[in-house]
């Protein structure tokens, strides 16, 4: 029964994996507009894990303009190290049904999460079905 679950949690990976990498390669099929933002800021969002440690996230602050609208977003990526600085310029390609939707150019955090999601719970599915075996 227990190697059961193990397959169960496996295929939940997949599907998690497969759902994030959908999720972003939809977001960029709608984020077609290109312009040049700006790093308005730097977020750190810091958490204390569970051995006790601080852990840092940093999102950068971009503000750019779209038609006729100044927007100011925080992206959904955010790395462990600081990789923006404060009045850094980017590439965004933004959504032009939704101007707050926007992705950094060249960003390939979903795909890469959802490969890493999906590789792992085929492995965990692998490990499953050889010790039903």
């Amino acid at each position: 029964m227990r190697k059961i679950g193990v397959i169960i949690f496996g295929l939940i990976f997949v599907i998690v994996g497969i759902f994030i990498f959908i999720k972003g390669k939809e977001q960029t099929k709608r984020c077609t507009e290109e312009i040049v933002g700006i790093v308005v800021e730097i977020k750190d969002d810091t958490s204390i894990d569970e051995d006790g440690n601080l852990t840092h996230t940093y999102y950068p602050i971009i503000q750019y303009t779209a038609g006729d609208r100044i927007v100011t977003k925080q992206s959904d990526s955010g790395s462990s190290s600081s990789v923006y600085h404060m009045n850094d310029k980017v590439n965004i390609l933004y959504n032009p049904n939704n101007v707050e939707e926007f992705i950094i150019k060249g960003d390939k955090t979903s795909n890469i999460l959802g490969i890493v999601f999906i590789v792992l719970g085929a492995i965990v599915c692998v490990v499953g079905v050889i010790k039903e075996i």
